[in-house]
């Protein structure tokens, strides 16, 4: 069998050639325990996964800014395929089309005065 679906590339970024070679050569299952210190994952949860799971997108939703949440997903999505002038270009980029926005303005001011901020996305 191959590597499908693109894993061996994505496994060679996010865990390393070792790591990577030793899961894919062996074809083991790896536990929760093996998976966080490969850091594939980050929170093992024996019981409330789904309320844990609806808690974190809750205040994905209620604490980040949609326009942000956009821009980062946009440039996450591309990262793989720039180099860091390019990824650095775009940072800026996206950085200047916030000035002067309301959720910008209101990120700052939640943040001064340690108070939830209220996004609207604009």
């Amino acid at each position: 069998m191959a590597a499908e679906h693109s894993s061996a590339w994505k496994l060679l970024r996010l865990i390393g050639p070792m790591n990577a070679a030793d899961l894919l050569l062996s074809g083991h299952s790896m536990t929760a325990e093996e998976a966080a210190l490969m850091r594939l994952v980050r929170v093992i949860l024996a019981d409330g996964f789904a309320a844990a799971v609806q808690a974190y997108a809750a205040g994905l939703a209620h604490h980040c800014s949609p326009r942000s949440t956009r821009v980062i997903k946009r440039q996450m999505t591309l990262a793989p395929f720039q180099n860091l002038s390019e990824a650095v270009e775009l940072a800026e980029v996206e950085q200047d089309a916030t000035r002067g926005t309301e959720d910008r303005r209101e990120g700052v001011a939640a943040f001064l005065e340690k108070r939830e901020p209220n996004f609207t996305g604009r």
